[in-house]
């Protein structure tokens, strides 16, 4: 009886022996195909980022074209803008023909203000209207400044002149 229950014993171990090793098989088996799983997940996101990279590389390539032809750009435009006029009607420019334009009326009203202001009544309105066309002129000022050369600005200020005269009528 003793050796019947020693292989019985026997028996029992050896049969849970190959339980646990088939419990075992099964943990490696999906283990491994757990391990496959992330090994193909890591390829794609390797690919994707390696896509980016690309996709990168090919923006940085188109934004160093661009910054390279508004480098050109601003130099061609450095060389072609400095132009400086000799007289109002050489200017080409809209914008710069504009702020003259607005320099010359607000200096020409400015010129006539002053001119009221040595008659002997003075009203507070144009004093305040001779201020604010001060702030005024002290911003066009710079706009027009380096634009024009000393015979331009003479013909800016003979047409102030003009609109001057033109104001004795109105003001």
């Amino acid at each position: 009886m003793t050796i019947y229950m020693l292989i019985w014993i026997e028996f029992y171990l050896i049969l849970l022996l190959i339980l646990a090793f088939i419990k075992c098989y099964r943990l490696i088996r999906f283990y491994k195909s757990e391990l496959e799983f992330s090994a193909k997940q890591i390829k794609e996101a390797e690919g994707s980022i390696h896509e980016a990279h690309l996709e990168i590389n090919r923006w940085t390539k188109a934004y160093d074209d661009l910054l390279v032809e508004y480098e050109l750009y601003i130099e061609d435009e450095k060389v072609r803008r400095p132009r400086i006029y000799n007289s109002y009607e050489e200017v080409d420019d809209w914008i710069i023909k504009s702020h003259a334009d607005e320099f010359i009326k607000k200096m020409a009203i400015k010129l006539r203000i002053d001119e009221k202001a040595k008659e002997s009544i003075f009203s507070l309105c144009l004093h305040q209207q001779r201020n604010c066309l001060m702030e005024d002129l002290i911003k066009l000022y710079p706009t027009i400044e380096n634009k024009f050369s000393t015979e331009g600005l003479e013909d800016i200020y003979s047409l102030v002149e003009l609109k001057i005269i033109d104001l004795r009528k109105i003001i």
